[in-house]
């Protein structure tokens, strides 16, 4: 049974009074059981609230039992709709409270992701971009991470959690699959696969996987020198055509290619028409060397010249 009070033992006002823990307690109650007005009403106050204290740490050490309790009763609420807007209203809190809940957090996302109602699922992609955005702040030496940067050790563990939900995913979309027959996510009917694979798409695209899969790659001594070289030929290309794309960009389009188009698309990003450019010839022999050491998603991480070798060995 919830230990959240009901409505009226929670009614506060926005001016404050009966607390944070009170006023929270209050708008969650409504979230669950009111109807569209009234969650209207209650979601602007929880706006304004979060708006208002976001940079209070105090604040969310007081709404922390709240939303945890929230999360563990979910299943209490049983409309849907008040299902959807609890999601979104749980949202609000996903990033401050995967520093200390980070396994409550990313249950209830996988959770909410397989639920039956597809508006609930949306929002619980919303829950994983969310969640997304703290393991960025780690992964990224951000100083925000417990008011300081993270070291080693907490960048380790959680690049090893980073890795653990690109795998869960892969493992629900097996689970999950429909055996449509399309190119592209945004081609699936609605269902429990396709949010899977919008979420998946999200965290396999992030620039940081990437740099995880590297990280965790062993690389040979030939694939290192091509990328130095590589690396040389394409910024000076970069600064011939006074392209708007840089060096990381390049290793983006790479590491998220789909095939051939992708290439010719990596090779038009040098045509800027800029007088004394880059001549064709240049561009192609860097973008071709570029394309063959540069880790592709598509290959796991690898690059083509790493694949070849395993062939021949």
């Amino acid at each position: 049974m919830s230990n959240i009070k009901n409505n009226k033992q929670g009614k506060t006002n926005d001016k404050g009074e009966g607390g944070v823990e009170n006023q929270l307690i209050d708008i969650f109650n409504i979230i669950k059981t009111g109807g569209p007005a009234e969650i209207k009403e209650a979601n602007n106050r929880l706006d304004k609230m979060v708006s208002k204290e976001c940079r209070e740490s105090s604040f969310f050490k007081k709404a922390t039992p709240i939303i945890l309790s929230e999360i563990k009763n979910f299943d209490l609420v049983k409309n849907p709709k008040n299902q959807i807007t609890l999601v979104y209203a749980i949202n609000h809190f996903v990033y401050k409270l995967a520093y200390t809940d980070f396994n409550t957090i990313k249950d209830f996302a996988f959770k909410i992701i397989q639920n039956p109602n597809g508006h609930v699922r949306n929002a619980g992609e919303r829950t994983f971009d969310e969640l997304n955005y703290y393991l960025d702040t780690i992964l990224d030496h951000h100083p925000f991470f417990k008011g300081k940067k993270p070291n080693d050790e907490e960048v380790k563990e959680v690049e090893g959690e980073y890795l653990q939900i690109v795998q869960k995913f892969e493992d629900l979309i097996s689970k999950y699959d429909t055996d449509e027959d399309v190119d592209y996510i945004e081609e699936m009917k609605p269902s429990v696969a396709k949010n899977l694979n919008n979420a998946w798409r999200w965290y396999t695209a992030n620039s940081m996987y990437r740099k995880i899969l590297e990280k965790k790659r062993p690389v040979s001594l030939k694939v290192i020198e091509m990328r130095m070289i590589a690396t040389g030929k394409l910024e000076s290309l970069l600064k011939d055509s006074k392209s708007e794309y840089d060096l990381d960009d390049i290793k983006e389009m790479i590491f998220d290619e789909d095939g051939h188009e992708d290439l010719m698309e990596l090779i038009s990003i040098f045509d800027t028409g800029e007088k004394g450019g880059p001549k064709l010839e240049d561009v192609m022999e860097a973008v071709n060397m570029a394309w063959n050491c540069f880790p592709h998603n598509t290959l796991d991480g690898a690059c083509p010249i790493e694949k070849m070798d395993e062939r021949l060995f």
